[in-house]
């Protein structure tokens, strides 16, 4: 250790002693000089210069090794991340969706995780989710974000899909599930009415 390191941690304790001193002496003039208040003063000061003493003045939040390419070893290049496979396309269920998919070309894709989404309504517009127990118009409209409008499309949805909604609906997480809309859905779709509970 050379002499102006040694003067260096001479000055930092000096330095967090007195702030420590300052600190107790603060909360003695704030609280007054009663024995808690004084027992206190005295714990937080010593708290304070501990503090300072171990992590800062001891180096701990320093870097006092050798300048990088003074001897010391390159850090090792990361590896690239192998490039994105592009998910797979699964058709949607439902034979109301294989005529509406028939009429417009358009296919539901299915994403590496989650469930069937579409990236806009069919030809026809989107049901009115609302109707599922649950459903308000924010949360219409996250779903609508998320590429589902269709109750054939909820209804469709797998134990993992219902997870993973369950997970991105930020605010509702868990409806999913607890208001049971797969099977909802799967009523809504074949024509009930909904929402009678």
């Amino acid at each position: 250790m050379t002499d102006r390191t040694k003067l260096n941690e001479g000055i930092c304790q000096a330095v967090f002693v007195a702030l420590g001193v300052f600190v107790a002496l603060v909360f003695v003039a704030i609280f007054g000089f009663g024995w808690l208040a004084v027992i206190l003063a005295i714990a937080l000061g010593a708290l304070v210069i501990w503090a300072g003493l171990e992590t800062v003045c001891s180096g701990a939040l320093w870097d006092h090794g050798p300048a990088r390419g003074a001897g010391m070893p390159e850090r090792p290049a990361l590896a690239e991340a192998p490039a994105a496979q592009p998910a797979p396309v699964a058709p949607a269920a439902g034979a109301r969706v294989a005529l509406a998919q028939a009429a417009t070309d358009e296919v539901a894709e299915k994403t590496a995780e989650g469930p069937a989404r579409l990236s806009a309504p069919r030809e026809g517009g989107a049901d009115d989710l609302k109707r599922i127990k649950g459903v308000g118009p924010k949360l219409e409209a996250m779903l609508n974000e998320m590429g589902i409008y269709y109750f054939d499309q909820i209804a469709g949805w797998t134990k993992a899909d219902v997870a993973w909604a369950d997970e991105h609906l930020v605010g509702f997480r868990g409806r999913v599930s607890r208001d049971d809309w797969v099977t909802q859905a799967g009523a809504l779709a074949t024509g009930a009415t909904g929402n009678e509970t």
